[in-house]
């Protein structure tokens, strides 16, 4: 696996100017520049790659000399050939020319290069998909598509000849006609057109009969339905893999409450529950279930007792479940008061966290619901209680929404003067059992058991936690912590201890800022209750578009190194602007699957994660695309549908940035070998909040989500336990859609 094995492109650039008047890139080969071509290996090592080999492709930007001449050079000596154009005014494309060599990159060439193994096609230094040629490639499709005409179809929902889309609300900066339009952003088709034009016919625009989302009493075209409750169109996930047709509807107080559910038993509709929508698999709702209402408390406004009541010398809080964890630390961080554990971003629901086995990083710490003392719970018949009783509270607990709706909270808190966001990185020359455990116990100064394992040297475990990223296919893995500490171990001398000065005034600025949703400008605050975590742009652009565009091309290693090159700068930045443990605050939309693991075997686990990921390096079918995540967490006995037993365990999470749906097969083996490995070989249980129970399909195509799977998760005894008391809270079956995610982990095998 030496990196001598491994064929890897050269890149070189120049930029010269063009004849279109402006910087923009050009891809020729050159294999006269060795010089340059010595630089850019050298720039590719410190990547972890190699180009030693005769045959590597060698890229280079705008050379002076002909394409004619580059390609006959290069060709006999230097391998595949990627040519664009030359700095020859004569040989310039058009615009539309360029788009469409962009896009096959000349069949030739960049087949011959995609068959090559290990390699970096990026520009200015192997920097991941940034500098001049996205904006080159940028604004050749500005150009482009600025001509190109509209499709009809995309703003005639019914086929009657009349756009019923296009419009811009801007007012509350949204499409207008919600019930028929949503806002759907095409980067190469909208880039410098007007934001309505980016208001698109819904998926379930056309559909006709009686159904949910076709009913006049929650879909009024004014976006405010006859039940008083906001309608915000139909139902999808954040990840956009679960795209449903139920209308999605946010209460502001009980009272509508009341009146959703009212309604739906009298149509013989389900109700489901909705957070921020970052489940993966079809939790809140099955795609294709026409006869359902989602519910989501975004907007809703609790009691004052139970909207926000903290009780500092207890060290409790009561919350609104439709809050987001920005809206509670807005309010508890300047008091030294913490969530005994947290996730990494602020953007999921109070009630969405509780109702699901959400973890932290804690070393010592459960999952989040673990802390909850109370809850105020509405039933299928509108009946609220508050549930106090440790035993009933274990059925609500990680309950997938299946019992009723949570709207609110009470839960611990933690006091801490002192606190530290902290990073620490390591290449590993020698990649074993002793120096990967060493780095957790000494370097990550982990709070873990002493005899954890055999290996490694001891450390003073004084962090309170840890989530570590790892960029394992380079030559010498790295490998980058984030831990915290806290209180009179919070002594790091150049690190931030305390509140930031600013701290008040920069929560207000995160809170206010505004940012795109998928109906159009929300509120950053707003926008993390409902629809989760913003998606993450450079220059305007999403990171998921342009990894798109260019999925063709061999840009795995590149993306996955400069992600980890961006968390010490994520983290800081949130440490010297609030200081609160969170430091996510957009993401690109990622494929999750995480693993509970007993630590005693996570190194032998992970170097086969490391083996299988380094297998697909530089695949232009599948590549994973991102570091490797793990932590360690200490599970007690808290709920009765918790998927693994009380004890510690080590989490495994491999993620992908999303990718083409033409690749998904090939995407999801790569995704059930490592699964069907690790299960069956390490003894690990899959996270049913992310994406897991791989499996062939009908047609022998593997897809997540499989039943023949996911009724193993849990024991006949959970089932059991639960169904019971199931049918005691919702003895009709109002919050139970048999095609969900939660009904499925309790059907029999």
């Amino acid at each position: 696996m030496g990196a001598t094995q491994l064929r890897s492109p050269t890149v070189v650039q120049e930029m010269p100017k063009t004849a279109w008047g402006e910087e923009h890139p050009q891809i020729v080969v050159d294999p006269s520049k060795k010089s340059a071509k010595q630089r850019s290996m050298a720039a590719m090592e410190g990547l972890g790659m190699s180009a030693t080999r005769q045959d590597s492709p060698v890229v280079v930007l705008n050379s002076t000399k002909s394409s004619s001449d580059l390609g006959t050079n290069a060709k006999s000596k230097e391998g595949p050939v990627i040519v664009l154009n030359s700095t020859n005014k004569s040989s310039l494309p058009s615009p539309a020319a360029a788009l469409t060599r962009l896009r096959s990159m000349s069949t030739l060439s960049v087949k011959s290069v995609a068959k090559s193994h290990k390699r970096c096609l990026t520009v200015c230094g192997c920097c991941a998909l940034t500098g001049a040629t996205i904006f080159g490639v940028l604004r050749i499709l500005a150009l482009y598509h600025f001509l190109k005409p509209l499709d009809p179809a995309d703003y005639d929902c019914d086929g009657d000849g009349t756009a019923d889309c296009g419009n811009w609300d801007s007012e509350v900066n949204r499409c207008d006609n919600l019930a028929k339009c949503a806002y759907n952003y095409e980067v190469f088709n909208d880039f410098l057109k007007s934001e309505g034009q980016s208001c698109r016919c819904r998926r379930c625009s056309r559909l006709q009969g009686a159904y949910a989302a076709t009913n006049p009493n929650l879909t009024a075209d004014d976006g405010e339905s006859h039940v008083q409750a906001s309608y915000f169109g139909t139902w999808l996930n954040w990840l956009g893999n679960i795209d449903s047709c139920s209308p999605w509807m946010m209460p502001h107080n009980d009272a509508e409450l009341r009146q959703l559910l009212k309604l739906a038993i009298a149509k013989g509709y389900k109700v489901r529950p909705s957070g921020a929508t970052h489940s993966n698999g079809a939790l809140v709702t099955d795609p294709h279930a026409l006869h359902v209402v989602i519910i989501s408390l975004a907007k809703y406004t609790a009691p004052p007792e139970w909207n926000y009541h903290l009780d500092e010398g207890r060290k409790l809080v009561k919350v609104n479940g439709g809050w987001n964890w920005l809206e509670l630390y807005r309010r508890i961080r300047g008091r030294n008061l913490f969530l005994p554990t947290q996730t990494a971003g602020y953007f999921f629901q109070v009630a969405g966290n509780i109702a699901n086995c959400v973890h932290g990083m804690g070393y010592t710490k459960s999952f989040l619901h673990s802390y909850v003392r109370q809850m105020r719970v509405m039933f299928y018949n509108g009946t609220i209680r508050i549930i106090s009783d440790e035993a009933e509270l274990k059925f609500w607990r990680n309950s997938y929404g299946l019992l009723g709706l949570i709207l609110g909270v009470e839960i611990e808190l933690e006091h801490r003067p002192r606190f530290q966001m902290i990073t620490r990185s390591k290449t590993f020359s020698n990649w074993n059992a002793e120096e990967w455990w060493t780095f957790i116990k000494r370097d990550a100064e982990a709070d873990l058991p002493d005899n954890i394992s055999q290996y490694g040297a001891p450390g003073s475990r004084a962090a309170l936690g840890g989530q570590f990223f790892a960029d394992l296919v380079a030559t010498n893995p790295q490998i980058t912590v984030y831990m915290n500490k806290a209180n009179s171990f919070a002594s790091h001398h150049d690190v931030v201890n305390g509140q930031p000065s600013d701290m008040d005034a920069n929560y207000h600025n995160w809170a206010s800022q505004e940012t795109w949703s998928i109906h159009g400008m929300l509120r950053y605050e707003d926008s993390a209750s409902v629809e989760g975590a913003p998606p993450l742009k450079r220059a305007f652009v999403s990171i998921n578009d342009v990894h798109d565009f260019f999925s063709s091309l061999p840009v795995d290693r590149a993306l996955t190194r400069s992600t980890l090159m961006s968390v010490p700068v994520l983290i800081q930045q949130a440490r010297d602007a609030v200081n609160d443990g969170f430091w996510v605050t957009q993401a690109p939309n990622t494929y999750y699957a995480s693993y509970f693991i007993p630590p005693s075997r996570a190194f032998e686990a992970m170097d086969y994660i490391r083996r299988k990921q380094t297998e697909r390096w530089g695949r232009t079918d599948f590549a994973w695309n991102l570091p490797f995540e793990f932590r360690f967490i200490t599970i007690t006995d808290d709920a009765v549908l918790q998927p693994v037993p009380p004890g510690m365990y080590w989490i495994a999470e491999i993620m992908t940035l999303t990718d083409k749906q033409e690749d998904r097969f090939v995407r999801w083996q790569a995704f059930r070998e490592i699964e069907d490995h690790i299960m069956n070989e390490f003894g690990g249980v899959p996270h049913s909040g992310k994406l897991f129970a791989f499996g062939p399909n009908e047609a022998g195509y593997v897809e997540p989500f499989r039943d023949s799977k996911l009724c193993r998760l849990l024991t006949v005894e959970q089932k059991a336990k639960f169904e019971a008391y199931q049918r005691s809270c919702d003895p009709d079956g109002v919050f139970a859609l048999n095609t969900t995610l939660g009904m499925k982990l309790l059907a029999p095998c």
